[in-house]
C-alpha cells in the first residue's frame, strides 16, 4: 500500500532526528535532557488534542449539541476512508482526551470535553459507542446499527471522577464553588447506576462479579456475490463480559467512591476485583481475554489483558502477578516497524476470525496471523510504559516513550503503524496522542501519575 510505503519513509527519516534513549537510559533528576525532551513532546502532544476539538478545520460547523468533542483521527482527503470517518469521535477517544488534558492541567479545555460528553449521554446513563460530529447520528431517535461498550461508558465516568478528583486535590472547596462540578458528579452517577444494572449478581453465575459488554455486535463476512467483505450488524445484548471492560469500570467505581463516600460504588468495584482473578492465567501470566454467556473462557491473550492487566494488578495490590504481567508483555508482545520498537496488540492467532475473512486480506495486510505481523500499535505502546510507570520502573517507562517519538508528527501520533481494515488505521489518532499525554505526565508529575489508575 502506497500509504503504508510512504509512512515507513517518513518514520526512518523522522529517526535520525529525534532522539533515542538507550535501555540502560537513566530517568531526571539525573538526566535532565530526558525531562526536556518528554516535556517538549507532550506540549506539541497537547497543542495536537485541542485541535481535534470541534468546531475545526476538518469539521467547522459540527452538529450544536456535538460541539467540543475530539475527532478521533486526522484523516487525509484523499485517503478511501475519509467519507466514513473524518467527522466521527468515539467517546473513549473524548473520555481519554479528557483524562490526558486534565492531566496536562489544561482544566479548561478538559471541561469542555466532559460538558460536550454529558450532552451525548443517554437518558440511561450509558454512550452509544461513536459520534458523528457533521450530522446527528446516532441519538436517540435514530440510532440503528449503533454500539453501547461497557469499557467506553465506564472510561467516560472515570474521566468525569479523575477530573473532579484532580481539581478538589487542588481546591477542597471546588465541588462547592465551580458551578459545573455538582452536574459533573451527577453524570458519574447516573453512568454508574447504568453499569450496576449490567452486573451479574447471580453467584452460581461463572461471570459472577463482572459487568456484560453493552448492545450491539457487528460481524464481518464475504458476500456471496461480489466476494468483498461486508459487515453484519446484530442489534442484540451481549452477554459476554471482557476483562478490559470491567478493567475500566472498576477504576471509575473504585474512585467514585472515594469522590462520594458511597460503599455501594465500592461494594460493586469490589465484585468486579474478585470476578477479573477468576480470568487470570497463571500459565501465561497475564488475564484471559473475557468470558462468554456460557460460562467459556475467551482464552485469547491480548496486550491490554497484560498491561492494563498490571496496572490493576498494582492497584489490587498483587505486585508478584503485576510484575509478571510485565514480563508477559515484554516476551510475548514485543514489535517493530522501520526499526522502531514497541508492540503489538496479539502474540499469535488469525488477525481475523473468520477465516474467508483472514485469507482476504492476508495479501493486503501482508501477513495472516499475529505472530508474522510485524508493526507498533501507538495506543497500546504507550500504555505498557504506563503501566511500568505505576510499578515504579521510570527508566523502562522512559525508554519506550523515547523510542516512540519518531511516530510523532505535528503533535499528533498514529494508531498504528500498519493498516489493519476493521481494526487498525496508521492515521493520527486521539487515542494514541492522548495515551502519550497520559504516560509523559505519569513521569514528569509523579503526584499526577500515581493519580492516574492508582492503588488503593
Amino acid at each position: 500500500m502506497r500509504t503504508v510505503a510512504v509512512l515507513t519513509a517518513a518514520l526512518i527519516a523522522a529517526s535520525a532526528l529525534l532522539p533515542y534513549v538507550p535501555a540502560e537510559a537513566t530517568w531526571m533528576p539525573e538526566n535532565e535532557k530526558s525531562a526536556e525532551i518528554l516535556k517538549a513532546a507532550e506540549e506539541e502532544a497537547v497543542r495536537w488534542l485541542i485541535r481535534r476539538m470541534v468546531p475545526n478545520e476538518t469539521v467547522p460547523d459540527p452538529v450544536p449539541f456535538r460541539r467540543r468533542l475530539l475527532l478521533s483521527y486526522l484523516v487525509p482527503e484523499t485517503d478511501p476512508t475519509y467519507p466514513y470517518v473524518f467527522g466521527r469521535s468515539f467517546i473513549y477517544d473524548d473520555a481519554v482526551g479528557a483524562v490526558a488534558l486534565t492531566m496536562a492541567g489544561r482544566y479548561r479545555e478538559a471541561e469542555r470535553v466532559l460538558t460536550a460528553m454529558r450532552r451525548a449521554m443517554n437518558d440511561d446513563g450509558s454512550f452509544f459507542f461513536v459520534y458523528n460530529t457533521h450530522n446527528s447520528w446516532p441519538n436517540k431517535d435514530d440510532h440503528n446499527g449503533s454500539l453501547v461498550r461497557t469499557g467506553s461508558v465506564a472510561w467516560a465516568g472515570y474521566a468525569i471522577v479523575f477530573y473532579l478528583l484532580t481539581r478538589t486535590g487542588n481546591d477542597p472547596a471546588f465541588m462547592e464553588s465551580d458551578p459545573l462540578a455538582p452536574r459533573f458528579l451527577q453524570t458519574a452517577e447516573r453512568i454508574a447506576r447504568y453499569l450496576s444494572g449490567l452486573q451479574i449478581k447471580a453467584r452460581d453465575d461463572p461471570r459472577f462479579g463482572l459487568l456484560t459488554g453493552g448492545v450491539g455486535t457487528y460481524t464481518i463476512g464475504l458476500d456471496e456475490e461480489s466476494g468483498e467483505p461486508v459487515e453484519e450488524y446484530d442489534p442484540s445484548s451481549v452477554d459476554w463480559a471482557s476483562t478490559e471492560h470491567n478493567i475500566d469500570a472498576y477504576f471509575f467505581l473504585r474512585d467514585l467512591e472515594t469522590l462520594t463516600s458511597d460503599e455501594a460504588y465500592s461494594d460493586a468495584a469490589d465484585r468486579i476485583r474478585n470476578g477479573l482473578f477468576s480470568l487470570w492465567s497463571e500459565k501465561d501470566g497475564q488475564f484471559y481475554r473475557g468470558i462468554s454467556g456460557s460460562g467459556s473462557i475467551d482464552r485469547a491473550l491480548p496486550l491490554d489483558c497484560a498491561s492494563w492487566g498490571s496496572m490493576f494488578l498494582f492497584a489490587a495490590g498483587d505486585e508478584q502477578k503485576g510484575g509478571r504481567c510485565l514480563e508477559t508483555a515484554e516476551a510475548r508482545f514485543r514489535s517493530s516497524y522501520a526499526g522502531i520498537p514497541g508492540y503489538k496488540p496479539y502474540h499469535s492467532g488469525t488477525l481475523y476470525e473468520e477465516g474467508s475473512v483472514n485469507e482476504y486480506y492476508s495479501g493486503i495486510v501482508g501477513s495472516s496471523r499475529w505472530e508474522d505481523a510485524y508493526f507498533v500499535w501507538g495506543e497500546g505502546s504507550f500504555g505498557v510504559s504506563a503501566a511500568y510507570s505505576c510499578a515504579g520502573k521510570s527508566a523502562d517507562a522512559y525508554r519506550i516513550l523515547s523510542a516512540l517519538l519518531p511516530l510523532q508528527t505535528e503533535g499528533g501520533f498514529p494508531y498504528s503503524t500498519t493498516a489493519i481494515p476493521y481494526q487498525f488505521s496508521i492515521h493520527p489518532s486521539v487515542a494514541s496522542t492522548g495515551w502519550f499525554i497520559i504516560a509523559a505526565r505519569s513521569l514528569l508529575d509523579e503526584e499526577m501519575g500515581a493519580r492516574f489508575w492508582g492503588r488503593e
